[in-house]
């Protein structure tokens, strides 16, 4: 951050209000790239539409969910977040409230005088593929770019920058080292983090299943039972290999739909995990702070994987193998391949725009870790095809989601055996029975019997963990 604001150049990213929080991430990771190319600082706004993005589970399947009006039912102080309640610095100051009580402070001028130029990225790709960007928008003294898709390979293949660029980082692993560095969650949620993993992971094989059921390959529509079962078999020949290793085993589930990933493991064979023990975690739901740094906490556990399994270009799973470093398996979405990933960033949903762009050569697509085998979801497409289907207009509006406040039914599963109830406390989780769980953000419950077994040392007692949704009804 410059010492006199009145004479830097700045690049706003307005964290967008109608998608996930891993989603707005990819467009932050970009956005980031992008000041450090043109000489900006990076300044970060917390959305203004209802204070949060959309719920984790927005395309959910509630089909008569309208976000405004179920956004404005929340009260205002729990749906509001703040900055420096999801993130700290990333070495430099990024908060534009922050910034703006400054300027506004040494100027004496209102907010609304700034003279910001707001810039659709998506028109803007031959200026960034082919431009100088130390000389892009240089007459703007504040230049503001919007949304959640992933538009860095378009500035890795500037060639007046990919030298200097790559240099410093690597080709293939550019988000994973961009995101890692700039996005560091507050104390709250590594505190919780590293608690979870001390109790469940450590001396474990992890294996982290990203399993995003509302969509496949980014049409509208539930993840088939083929592609489910493809996920749990490829853990199973995880599993296998690690316990050859004499390694103990944890499955960490992560998912959008607990009643199908319940079924899912109710149905499979007593030993086709083995001794694995299996963690699930639900996506939060509702709305505000709290919600949003439990979906902070899912994507850094699965950042502890040492493999990932995920599904087809979800949010989620890129940024949750992006804390491995590791390329992910991804189960193909009619189940009848599971696919080892050369590809270990998002997608560029822009690939035309790019072919158009002046300076386009064919080979700048080989420096893009492109995989065929993985689909880019088109984030503006998906959203008019949905629109389509419930007969509204194109554009922002008639996201799916559970409306705020839903939650699970239950966060309690017998499985085969005596249900374990978790009671949510201030901080912790508490297992009926008097043991203490991980005091962690996500309630905790535990079930008998069933699919999966001990953890550490992969021992034979049949026991899991199934961590819901802060807002489920703990009974």
């Amino acid at each position: 951050m410059t010492a006199d604001p009145g004479s830097g150049r700045y690049l706003l990213y307005e964290i967008p209000a109608q998608t996930t929080l891993p989603q707005s991430l990819l467009g932050l990771t970009s956005a980031f790239l992008l000041a450090m190319l043109s000489g900006r600082a990076l300044l970060v706004q917390w959305t203004k539409d209802y204070e949060a993005p959309g719920p984790s589970d927005i395309g959910g399947g509630a089909g008569d969910w309208d976000y405004g009006a179920n956004a404005t039912a929340v009260p205002h102080d729990e749906r509001r977040s703040s900055l420096e309640e999801i993130f700290l610095d990333p070495g430099f100051w990024w908060s534009w409230d922050r910034f703006m009580g400054r300027w506004t402070g040494r100027f004496e001028r209102a907010a609304a005088e700034i003279d910001i130029v707001v810039v659709n990225v998506s028109a803007e790709v031959e200026a960034l593929a082919c431009g100088d960007l130390r000389r892009w928008r240089v007459r703007d003294q504040f230049v503001k770019v919007a949304g959640a898709h992933y538009f860095a390979p378009a500035l890795a293949v500037n060639a007046r920058h990919a030298d200097a660029l790559f240099a410093q980082l690597p080709r293939d692993q550019l988000f994973a080292y961009l995101s890692n560095w700039l996005l560091r969650p507050v104390p709250t949620v590594m505190t919780a983090v590293h608690r979870f993993a001390e109790r469940y992971f450590e001396d474990n094989y992890v294996i982290g299943l990203e399993m995003s059921l509302w969509q496949a390959l980014g049409e509208w529509g539930t993840m088939t039972a083929a592609q489910q079962k493809r996920f749990f078999q490829e853990a199973a020949d995880a599993t296998y290999r690690a316990t050859q290793a004499l390694r103990g085993v944890m499955i960490l589930v992560v998912t959008d739909d607990e009643e199908a990933l319940r079924a899912r493991l109710k149905g499979q064979p007593q030993d086709a995990l083995g001794a694995a023990g299996i963690i699930a975690i639900t996506g939060p739901r509702g709305t505000g702070t709290r919600r949003i740094l439990t979906e902070l906490q899912e994507v850094w556990l699965l950042g502890y994987a040492d493999v990932c399994i995920v599904s087809p270009a979800s949010p989620t799973g890129v940024v949750g193998h992006a804390r491995t470093g590791r390329a992910p398996i991804v189960v193909a979405a009619d189940g009848g391949a599971a696919h080892a990933s050369a590809a270990t960033q998002p997608c560029f949903a822009d690939l035309a725009a790019l072919r158009a762009a002046s300076c386009f050569r064919p080979d700048m697509l080989a420096q893009l870790s492109i995989d065929p085998e993985v689909p880019c979801v088109d984030e503006t497409g998906w959203r008019r095809r949905l629109g389509r289907q419930r007969g509204e207009g194109g554009g922002q509006g008639g996201l799916g989601a559970v409306p705020a406040g839903g939650g699970a039914e239950s966060a309690v599963w017998a499985a085969g055996g005596a249900p374990w109830t978790a009671q949510l406390g201030s901080s912790a989780a508490h297992w009926r029975g008097g043991e203490r769980a991980a005091e962690v953000l996500l309630p905790v419950s535990q079930w008998s019997g069933g699919c999966g077994g001990g953890g550490s040392g992969g021992g034979g007692s049949r026991r899991g963990v199934w961590a819901g949704s802060p807002e489920s009804p703990w009974r």
